[in-house]
């Protein structure tokens, strides 16, 4: 059974026991990000705090598993969202550790650089990784 819903009263996605089931399924907290942007939906309030609550747990995923969810975001409309959700929950710094910003301006505008950027896989990694310095 899918853990994951979309609550029909309030059209927000929502997670089954969701900080059991995210401490047992961690990637399960970028598919929801993926999902929320892809599908343009909200992510209920309970099942946020259980992303915030279990995203350091992202770095127990698999790499492979973690990049391909990431080309998924790659690939949305709404990339820049999702990296921006990412980081209000935690879990931007759990999956790119050496990366910073200067601010949150600067923050916000390589996430709207990135959306505006074509949709090509390489071509969004490259504009990722150059919008960011390397913490040394």
């Amino acid at each position: 059974m899918d853990p994951l819903f979309i609550n029909p009263e309030t059209g927000a996605l929502q997670c089954t026991n969701a900080d059991l089931t995210l401490a047992h399924d961690p990637l399960l907290s970028l598919v929801m990000i993926r999902r929320c942007v892809t599908e343009q939906l909200n992510i209920e309030a309970m099942t946020f705090e259980a992303i915030e609550h279990n995203a350091f747990r992202i770095q127990n995923v698999p790499q492979e598993d973690t990049k391909r969810e990431l080309d998924l975001i790659m690939m949305s409309d709404f990339v820049g969202h999702a990296f921006q959700m990412m980081r209000e929950t935690g879990m931007f710094h759990y999956v790119f550790p050496l990366f910073r910003w200067e601010s949150h301006e600067q923050f916000v505008e390589e996430m709207e650089k990135l959306s505006a950027t074509p949709k090509q896989l390489d071509t969004r990694w490259e504009m990722f990784y150059n919008g960011f310095k390397i913490r040394t």
